[in-house]
């Protein structure tokens, strides 16, 4: 249902627009590339000149300008958080090609650029609420209002009946703060052991189903929410930034509500 837009550039085009006037409004130092808005149609638009130095993820880059990465990295945590959890509008593929840094030489600043807005997600009002909620919930550790946030976005496993907790605890892993490549491999190492001795209490109790734990409902939403919260947890990895990433996503869904 997305990705038919890449081809209309009229797509693009407005939501590069949209973007750009939201960070304007907030007074973000980040900002959309320019646009030529009567050089724009289906097949091709013009934008304008744009100086980049670097990927946003550019380690030998960064350290020869003297950018501080963990408050570069918090900077782009900020910026897509405010899209997803305030704006409810954002960009589905912020991989680092796509997020570019701008240096100026005569104030000694670094810019972020954010690039290419042919993917987009847009959440439904009831959407927007519930990853609000979903969000709060993490930063407060509110298993049942989490559960309920969970429920009303429309994810289901068929483990739902007996234990709804584990879908909170999944779900609290997968946007859990950020952290470096060696924090986030010895976290994923100790999810996998605890999942492991789960299915073994569950089997020697005789409550395991069939087949395991399975999903039974998906919401389309998901999918661009946790590819993008991903994407920034990557980027810290690869920096060695660790970051609050709950926090940062709580408070973006405070402003919106």
């Amino acid at each position: 249902r997305e990705a038919h837009k890449e081809l209309d550039l009229t797509y693009e085009v407005a939501a590069t627009t949209e973007v750009g006037r939201f960070l304007a409004s907030k007074r973000a130092s980040s900002r959309t590339v320019s646009l030529v808005p009567e050089l724009s149609a289906p097949s091709a638009f013009v934008m304008g000149w744009e100086q980049l130095h670097c990927k946003v993820d550019d380690k030998d880059a960064l350290a020869v300008h003297g950018v501080d990465a963990t408050a570069l990295a918090r900077h782009f945590a900020h910026v897509m958080c405010a899209q997803i959890f305030e704006l409810g509008f954002f960009n589905a593929d912020p991989h680092p090609g796509n997020v570019a840094l701008r240096f100026d030489e005569s104030t000694g600043t670094a810019r972020l650029l954010l690039l290419d807005w042919g993917w987009t997600h847009r959440l439904t009002t009831a959407e927007l609420r519930g990853w609000r909620d979903l969000a709060l919930a993490l930063y407060d550790s509110d298993v049942e209002r989490a559960s309920k946030a969970l429920a009303a976005l429309g994810y289901k496993t068929n483990q739902d009946g007996r234990d709804a907790a584990r879908n909170v605890h999944f779900m609290a892993f997968i946007l859990r703060d950020a952290s470096d490549q060696e924090t986030a491999r010895r976290e994923t190492k100790e999810r996998m052991t605890a999942i492991r001795d789960r299915m073994k209490a569950d089997k020697a109790a005789g409550v395991r189903e069939k087949g395991g734990r399975k999903i039974q409902g998906l919401p389309d939403s998901f999918m661009f929410v946790i590819r993008c919260i991903g994407m920034i947890r990557g980027t810290c990895a690869h920096l060695g930034v660790s970051l609050p990433l709950v926090d940062i996503m709580a408070t973006y869904a405070r402003r919106g509500d």
